[in-house]
């Protein structure tokens, strides 16, 4: 057996023994191959997005105005209601105490761009909609923070406890 060189025998002075070639079969071949195939198939299948996910569109325009007027969206920790004439009216639980705030919404650039009494909260968002679900990403294209909630028809906000 001849000795080798490898970077931990140089860090301890001591070679290595080279490695022994390990016996394969045909079937053994084929074994490892289908084992890598099934993995590749897994791994391509977690790398596809879940329906709704990313393929779906932003919304945009009369669409994007339709999904907000006149309805709610309740996220985690907060609900707010669009009214129509672009007032925003919701709630917030913060430390376990639910507060109430305004504020305005309008569509600018396919984006809703909210405006708030404090304004480090003021922001522009791009929207995706499935069903009833309202996934919020910034103007970058990055998923927000909390940026999931469910949109309800009208001013639903006493349903946000």
């Amino acid at each position: 057996m001849t000795p080798r060189v490898t970077a931990c025998s140089l860090a301890t002075g001591r070679r290595s023994p080279a490695p022994q070639a390990v016996p394969t079969s045909p079937f053994t071949r084929i074994h490892v191959s289908a084992v890598i195939g099934i993995v590749s198939l897994a791994l391509a299948g977690a790398a596809a997005p879940a329906v709704g996910d990313s393929e779906e569109p932003y919304l945009a325009g009369d669409g994007l105005m339709a999904s907000f007027a006149g309805a709610t969206f309740i996220g985690s920790n907060w609900a707010e209601y669009y009214a129509p004439d672009g007032e925003v009216i919701g709630k917030v639980r913060y430390l376990g105490i639910l507060r109430d705030f305004t504020g305005r919404w309008v569509v600018k650039l396919d984006q809703v761009c909210f405006e708030y009494e404090l304004s480090e909260f003021n922001t522009c968002s791009k929207f995706r909609r499935v069903g009833d679900h309202m996934r919020h990403f910034g103007p970058d294209g990055k998923p927000k923070s909390d940026g999931e909630s469910r949109r309800v028809p009208g001013n639903r906000l006493e349903e946000f406890r």
